[in-house]
């Protein structure tokens, strides 16, 4: 795991480094997942460059100031303001405990809407839209089984079992690992696709072998296939987690 923290140049960015170092630490020892442990730590040194002063310092109205700037100017969604607000929750009330209670940090009332749900039809448009197969056989597996994005990327060349027609899903949400069935028609292509690409640990690798292919370029790949596809539903690739899993069969 990689996280940008606090480049430590100055007494007070070491000190920055320092802290979210401990935090990493608190949170591997609670068995976070990877994946939120780099968010938080993100997070919370995003906050540190925010206020221009040492995160002991800190103070609700700094964390007031800081979540406005976020959704005025960095225009977060409402899973990512959370998100960050739950980092400073962990940060203020683990690692460096505060006089004032995290509870006075308060959460993002998230916008309920529908999710766009495809149609098997639109769902074979989307796949017949690139020629890049790597993303085709990524999109074929999250349509296929409705995995999250994140659990999707973390998978290895190893959690495929197709002589049961399983796949071993280790990075779910809790860090619970569970099996999922998958289609005669989803083992066909991971073969075509391993054929081509001879991934040796993550199924899908990024530029490196050694990490999975950046959830970023992922998105932005299902958002030039959608308008290749003529698609007019919002499509991202959390769509696939809703969709009923019987579009790719």
């Amino acid at each position: 795991m990689t996280t940008t923290v606090c480049p430590a140049d100055n007494p007070r960015d070491d000190a920055c480094f320092q802290l979210i170092q401990r935090m990493i630490g608190d949170m591997k020892i609670r068995h976070l997942s990877p994946s939120t442990i780099e968010s938080y730590a993100r997070h919370v040194t995003k906050f540190s460059q925010f206020m221009a002063k040492p995160l002991s310092q800190a103070t609700t109205e700094d964390i007031r100031l800081f979540q406005l700037d976020m959704i005025e100017n960095r225009k977060l969604a409402w899973s990512s303001f959370n998100q960050a607000v739950c980092s400073l929750r962990f940060f203020y009330r683990i690692t460096l405990p505060q006089p004032w209670g995290v509870t006075m940090i308060p959460f993002g009332k998230k916008r309920k809407r529908l999710p766009s749900v495809l149609s098997a039809q639109e769902v074979e448009a989307l796949l017949q839209c690139t020629h890049n197969r790597k993303h085709r056989t990524l999109f074929t597996l999250l349509y296929a089984t409705g995995l999250r994005i994140s659990e999707a990327t973390n998978l290895q060349v190893t959690d495929i079992d197709s002589q049961r027609m399983l796949l071993k899903v280790t990075q779910g949400k809790g860090n619970k690992m569970r099996f999922v069935p998958i289609s005669p028609r989803l083992v066909t292509a991971l073969r075509e696709y391993w054929s081509e690409f001879r991934p040796k640990t993550f199924l899908f690798p990024g530029q490196s072998s050694k990490w999975p292919l950046g959830q970023g370029s992922i998105q932005e790949a299902i958002k030039v296939m959608a308008r290749k596809a003529k698609i007019t539903k919002l499509v991202t690739p959390h769509t696939a987690s809703v969709v009923i899993p019987i579009a790719v069969r």
